[in-house]
């Protein structure tokens, strides 16, 4: 045998000592990526429900009564808004103008202590700065643990009112 001989050897357990790496590596980094992929998922108990009692509205605000219909306490909402009757879906997000009742969360509006079944609250919105108006829509939101954050849950259809005609 030739000392070159050897050489071919060397270079084969080199490749394969790389790709072993490699394939430790990939393993590795799979396990890790899967442990902050959530397993539970996030869901709306069925029996979440808000309905719009009333809705007045003025030139510059709109105040609001707010039901819980449903069997479990409900967080908050998102409040959005049609500015024409000829759109299908609402192009104005209106939680941002709540001006009392509740705080403002991100897009939802939130309510300092959550609404039991059967409860009712009112809200004013400070809507000056909009134009008009034509319709509402309300979304019920709760609040989930997840881990150590807390995770807003949309539930159901969006519940709408017609404010003007």
């Amino acid at each position: 045998m030739l000392p070159q001989d050897k050489r071919g050897v060397s270079e084969v357990i080199g490749y394969v000592i790389l790709i072993s790496l490699a394939v430790i590596i990939s393993v590795a980094v799979f396990v890790w990526f899967k442990s902050y992929v959530p397993t539970d998922s996030l869901k709306c108990p069925d029996g979440v429900s808000l309905i719009i009692e009333s809705a007045k509205l003025s030139e510059s605000s709109m105040e609001i009564i707010i039901s819980n219909n449903g069997l479990f306490n409900v967080d908050g909402y998102i409040l959005r808004g049609k500015s024409d009757p000829s759109l299908k879906i609402s192009d104005k997000s209106l939680s941002e103008y709540v001006s009392t009742g509740a705080t403002q969360d991100g897009l939802a509006v939130r309510f300092s202590e959550p609404l039991i079944p059967d409860g009712e609250i009112t809200q004013s919105f400070d809507l000056s700065f909009l134009g008009n108006i034509y319709s509402i829509e309300v979304v019920p939101v709760v609040y989930e643990n997840s881990g150590n954050q807390e995770k807003m849950i949309t539930c159901g259809n969006p519940v709408e009112e017609i404010v003007r005609q």
